[in-house]
């Protein structure tokens, strides 16, 4: 199953809060983006800020805490899907408190997205798990076929697919 369905079936249960674990950051964008594209999308780096599609709301020195009390007063006519990037190094005891309060209030689906899996005590009851996985060999073959400058045959290319097992793909690319 595309995990874009997942985070659909998810969210019809009534999930409104979630935390992806991968290592995959621009596969899992390119899903959530899928699967929320009636919802505004905004995002959250520490470096970008949070982003509306590619306009700034808050500049990221105010902080994953402003980021989400900006979300927590948000007033919007569409709903919305918020991702938050690396947020295992920002979650201070206000953040934690406001992502519940975001979970809680309904309006919007609120996506932490990184390569740690451990949940806070805190959001343990109020956050949906899930792991994004690295490619399958199925996409690495996909990607080594794709890649123009190789001249390979057949068998040569599953034999690089299986080279970059374990590689994301924009790690699987670069080495391509």
């Amino acid at each position: 199953m595309l995990f874009s369905k997942t985070l659909q079936e998810h969210v019809t249960a009534g999930a409104r809060g979630f935390l992806v674990c991968t290592h995959e950051e621009e596969r899992i964008l390119e899903e959530i983006k899928r699967a929320f594209k009636k919802r505004r999308f905004l995002q959250w780096s520490s470096v970008d800020g949070l982003l509306n599609g590619n306009s700034s709301m808050i500049p990221a020195d105010q902080g994953l805490v402003g980021a989400l009390q900006a979300l927590y007063e948000l007033q919007s006519e569409k709903p919305w899907v918020a991702v938050v990037l690396d947020s295992h190094e920002h979650l201070n005891p206000k953040a934690k408190r406001l992502v519940r309060q975001l979970i809680n209030k309904d309006e919007g689906v609120i996506l932490l997205v990184g390569p740690a899996d451990e949940v806070p005590l805190e959001l343990t009851k109020s956050l949906v798990v899930l792991s994004y996985n690295l490619p399958t060999e199925e996409m690495l073959l996909h990607e080594v076929a794709e890649c123009k400058k190789l001249k390979t045959s057949e068998d040569e290319r599953v034999v690089l697919a299986e080279a970059t097992k374990g590689l994301t793909l924009a790690e699987a690319r670069i080495q391509l």
